[in-house]
């Protein structure tokens, strides 16, 4: 997948796309030359993004690329690497360039209606699926995953836990579209339901789950100036902030989810380093 750059950004970027050599190029001659452009823009690891971006383009896995540098680069997918490496140099996550984020072990599609799903959240699956049963009592449970984007986390338990059921919800129609379509990819679609609306609007509340967990918005208005410069400005507001500190959303989740929680469920959120103490009062 290649997902079209913004209108205004597209056409600087295939503007700078003509700096890089015209094709036919070899794999490794095609890798040094965007991992320098890249370099002038993202100085941090320009031959590892480099690699990530040829290897979704190109649909290859990245040992392929190790293993045949003396390949040549199809002509189609080098226009498509010359134009993304461009995209990267002015910013744009690689995410939103392929379209495509590995989660838990698991690649997802994305789009600039999702956030791009992180390392660190893995954090969170993992501290959920410590406190599932993992099917030995041969009983059902039951996850709300809230806030769930991709649905990266809500995929992730389902797909460790085969005896979980999970609800998904997210206030965003098409992050919501984007999470369908990544459920169907896994063939999950008996196991995770997908919910709009906000939070636990159109949830019944009664004791029904063993775990919520969500990864909601927690940046605050006022600290937004302070947040990496390329997420502010590509990924989605709705899945960033959420008031004047950041808390409003985390407050509304830990006010109702006794309501939801069973005897001994867990509430697992992520949250901003310097928020544990408000969080936890």
């Amino acid at each position: 997948m290649f997902l079209p750059a913004e209108p205004a950004h597209s056409a600087k970027a295939a503007a700078l796309a003509e700096q890089l050599p015209p094709g036919p190029i070899g794999l490794e001659d095609a890798l040094r030359a965007a991992a320098v452009f890249i370099k002038r823009g993202q100085p941090e690891a320009p031959r590892r993004e480099a690699e990530i971006l040829l290897s979704a383009l190109w649909d290859k896995p990245l040992t392929f690329l190790y293993a045949y540098p003396e390949a040549t680069v199809p002509p189609g997918i080098w226009e498509q690497m010359r134009l993304g490496a461009a995209r990267r140099y002015l910013g744009e996550p690689i995410a939103y360039i392929t379209g495509q984020r590995e989660f838990y072990g698991h690649v997802l599609e994305v789009t600039p209606a999702t956030l791009i799903p992180r390392p660190e959240t893995e954090l969170l699956v993992d501290e959920a699926l410590s406190g599932l049963s993992a099917g030995q009592s041969g009983e059902t449970e039951e996850v709300l995953d809230l806030c769930t984007g991709s649905g990266n986390v809500a995929i992730a338990i389902a797909l460790a836990r085969p005896r979980c059921r999970v609800l998904a919800q997210d206030i965003s129609a098409d992050a919501l579209e984007v999470a369908r379509r990544n459920v169907c990819r896994f063939g999950l679609q008996d196991r995770v339901t997908l919910l709009g609306g906000s939070l636990f609007e159109r949830i019944h509340p009664r004791p029904r789950f063993a775990a919520i967990t969500a990864n909601p918005p927690y940046i605050g208005r006022k600290d937004g100036p302070q947040a990496e410069p390329n997420v502010a400005k590509y990924e989605p507001d709705l899945a960033l902030y959420s008031g004047a500190d950041g808390l409003d959303t985390i407050r509304a989740i830990a006010a109702q989810a006794p309501r939801y929680l069973c005897p001994g469920g867990e509430l697992l959120l992520e949250i901003g380093c310097s928020q544990g103490d408000a969080v936890a009062q």
